[in-house]
């Protein structure tokens, strides 16, 4: 590969990926290949170390473009596809995961095109969405997390402010399910699902041993 050809390896490599998986899997996993072998590589000849820089370049953009302009790779919009909410969920450690690092570049291509910061915003309010169904007893916690991962990054939490979802008008429950960090708030043993779940039958629970626990 040269830096002259590297650029349509990359199209060519995405246009052969099964349509049934998100780009995304194919290119993520590419993306911190490249980063690890970039930071691993010393005493590397200058055409190479070019390489490596242009291909991590190349690899970031094509992660955005897949997930903003499906047709680029010959591919139809897909909701399910072109989305970061999984690979947020996935956490940080994850091999599938979105990392610090990436997070970090991608900010850097955000005033490039708007539908860069506006995947991460989709993708909270989805991620809210989805946890507003929840309860203690559900897996839960990948969201939670997800929402901790935005705050390392003070331009993802601005955006999302600015968003009509993060401060619209509601009632008290309509807050909990409809707005951004509501249902991240709703989460408690208080939840109904929670109380039957921790404490079955309490009704019928003997009152000198809720007395004396």
């Amino acid at each position: 590969l040269t830096i002259g050809n590297l650029d349509q390896a990359i199209i060519e490599a995405c246009s052969s990926w099964t349509l049934t998986k998100p780009l995304l899997e194919y290119l993520l996993p590419c993306w911190k290949r490249v980063v690890r072998a970039s930071s691993t590589a010393k005493n590397v000849s200058a055409p190479r170390h070019e390489i490596l820089d242009e291909a991590k370049r190349l690899c970031m953009s094509n992660c955005l473009f897949a997930l903003t302009m499906p047709a680029l790779y010959g591919r139809d919009p897909n909701p399910q596809h072109d989305t970061l909410v999984p690979y947020l969920l996935q956490g940080i450690q994850d091999d599938g995961g979105l990392c610090f690092d990436f997070i970090r570049e991608a900010i850097k291509r955000f005033d490039e095109d708007e539908a860069f910061p506006a995947l991460f915003n989709d993708a909270m309010i989805k991620i809210s969405s989805q946890l507003s169904t929840l309860s203690l007893g559900d897996e839960y916690k990948p969201h939670v997390q997800a929402l901790l991962t935005y705050t390392r990054f003070p331009v993802l939490i601005a955006n999302l402010a600015q968003h009509p979802s993060f401060n619209m008008a509601q009632s008290a429950p309509g807050i909990e399910r409809h707005t951004i960090l509501g249902p991240f708030f709703r989460i408690s043993p208080l939840q109904p699902e929670a109380i039957k779940s921790y404490f079955p039958g309490a009704r019928s629970l003997d009152r000198v041993r809720i007395a004396n626990a």
